[in-house]
């Protein structure tokens, strides 16, 4: 049973780095910047009526 929780926590590991990874890449892209302006541009649009 060790030998199984060994293998989940390396799998688990591996996907964590992937994601850090990913995160990491888009913040430095920008990418995180553009969508906090989109956002922020839908937020304060006036309301059509």
């Amino acid at each position: 049973m060790a030998t199984d929780k060994s293998a989940e926590t390396r799998k688990l590991e591996g996907k964590l780095d992937a994601l850090v990874n990913l995160v990491t890449q888009l913040a430095q892209s920008g990418v995180n910047e553009h969508h906090e302006a989109y956002a922020a541009s839908i937020y304060n649009k006036p309301l059509q009526e």
